[in-house]
């Protein structure tokens, strides 16, 4: 009977460990960070955003653009969700300001977070991240004045699911009770 518990706790460790690797966490929502953002003028952007993959929502952003020699700084600050996103793209527009802002990602944005770069140049004259004036009195749509991203991407941190650690907390616990029980067995038989 003994043995039977033994290798059923050796089993159930071992199969512990084996569902516990490291995995990033499937969160609601992720924040994702400009990083290295520089614009054909010279000027930059930084800041970040939120998107939540499962619902397809993009916002809560905060992103500054640095003045380069076609257009002038300005800050982006729109609290809250709005509209949906399928991860691709983003544009936001403020006829007050007269700009229309928009970046597009090479890959879709998901809840797992690493590095996507952003998409510059779709051909055909098109760019998909760039800044610009608004090309209608609502900014509806951009003008051609303005700049284009050459560079930049997103990031996000991945973060280990609260279940894995929970789970490699656990098979670190029944181990270390496993050497202990087999120290008093050794001391005891000595």
């Amino acid at each position: 009977m003994k043995q039977f518990l033994k290798s059923l706790m050796v089993a159930s460790a071992t199969a512990i460990a084996i569902l516990t690797v490291s995995s990033p966490a499937k969160a609601a929502v992720v924040t994702w960070n400009l990083d290295d953002v520089i614009f054909n003028d010279g000027g930059t952007a930084s800041g970040s955003f939120q998107y939540d993959a499962d619902n397809q929502r993009i916002g809560n952003f905060n992103i500054a653009v640095g003045s380069g020699s076609q257009l002038f700084g300005g800050t982006w600050v729109v609290p809250g969700f709005f509209g949906s996103s399928n991860g691709n793209s983003f544009a936001l527009s403020n006829p007050a300001f007269n700009r229309f802002f928009q970046l597009s990602f090479v890959s879709p944005l998901t809840n797992a977070g690493g590095t996507i770069n952003l998409e510059t140049d779709i051909g055909n004259g098109q760019f998909a991240s760039f800044d610009a004036t608004c090309g209608n009195a609502n900014c509806t749509v951009p003008s051609s004045t303005g700049r284009v991203v050459t560079a930049g991407s997103v990031t996000t941190e991945e973060v280990p699911e609260p279940l894995t650690i929970m789970g490699t907390v656990l098979a670190g616990g029944m181990g270390i009770a496993i050497k202990k029980k087999r120290a008093k067995k050794n001391i005891e038989s000595a």
